[in-house]
């Protein structure tokens, strides 16, 4: 998702994002509950720490919008498969 940014917004969300460490079989999200964070792999971005980067940085905020739009019309394409 974030491989093609620049190095200046990867440094910039890099600052704010720490790591989660789970029991195996722990549940990380549950459907319904409010989302409070964005996880990329073990990688944990807070909600406000990530909208406050993308407020400031409106180039990065339309590339991750771009990508997750692309993201989601792969999944769909390949769900209707």
């Amino acid at each position: 998702m974030f491989a093609n940014l620049p190095k200046r917004h990867l440094r910039s969300i890099a600052k704010v994002t720490g790591v989660r460490e789970y029991e195996k079989g722990a549940s990380v999200i549950r459907e319904g509950d409010p989302g409070s964070a964005f996880y990329v792999r073990c990688l944990t971005l807070d909600k406000s720490d990530f909208a406050k980067i993308l407020a400031s940085e409106p180039v990065l905020a339309t590339r991750v919008v771009r990508e997750l739009a692309a993201r989601l019309r792969r999944s769909e394409g390949s769900a209707l498969s």
